[in-house]
């Protein structure tokens, strides 16, 4: 687990990164990983000299198993809650991905058939239903951010005294560039490229990307 600033850390694993916000002692996670995941958690949390309980809420960027596979388990911490936009919600709540991967080619056919198990996990409970906008009482403040495209009800969040982006899948980089959700993976593309230039609007210093960070102030 890696400080990124003071009070945010990241939890990068093999195929998807999660972050950890310490506000005094309440602890807020955002996506949790693949399923098996909670383990990495756990130890993390152990290692800020914290307990489980310490943990009072989940935040989901989206509903690809990669970023909620670890949900179900991390449930059964007494007092934690989970909160995410109504589309991932429904999703979550049955335990598979909020779109269908959309394949045009044979291959990606083929792709697509083959990675439909990997898109389900164990279903979990959703406690509340985020709009964008809300300013969640985290941090001095975290700003939900509609940022659609990748999936329907896709959420980013962000901390404007901080300026640290937690985007989800709602921005890559390639070849030193910053580009939007693309491909059989993606909802909308349109919406995908306007969710990206609406974050970088904001001039965040951090952007803590759901599977790589991205430093923008060195």
């Amino acid at each position: 687990m890696e400080e990124l600033i003071e009070g945010v850390y990241c939890f990068s694993s093999l195929l998807s990164s999660q972050y950890l916000i310490k506000d005094k002692d309440e602890l807020t996670l955002i996506d949790t990983g693949v399923a098996g995941n909670h383990r990495a958690i756990l130890r993390g949390i152990s290692s800020l000299e914290l307990a489980a309980e310490n943990l009072k809420r989940i935040l989901i960027t989206h509903a690809d198993s990669d970023h909620y596979g670890a949900l179900a388990r991390l449930l059964s911490i007494a007092g934690v809650q989970t909160w995410t936009s109504q589309p991932e919600a429904e999703a979550i709540i049955a335990g598979h991905a909020s779109r269908d991967l959309k394949g045009n080619s044979v291959v990606e056919k083929v792709f697509v058939r083959a990675s439909g198990p990997m898109m389900r996990a164990a279903p979990a409970a959703i406690d509340r239903l985020l709009m964008p906008g809300e300013t969640l009482p985290i941090l001095g403040g975290l700003v939900v951010i509609d940022s659609r495209g990748h999936t329907p009800g896709h959420i980013s969040f962000f901390l404007p005294e901080k300026r640290v982006l937690f985007s989800g899948d709602s921005i890559f980089r390639r070849d030193g560039r910053f580009i939007p959700s693309y491909g059989i993976n993606c909802w909308d593309e349109e919406l995908a490229v306007s969710a990206m230039q609406v974050q970088l609007e904001l001039a965040p210093k951090i952007i803590c990307g759901g599977h790589s960070v991205f430093r923008l102030d060195s």
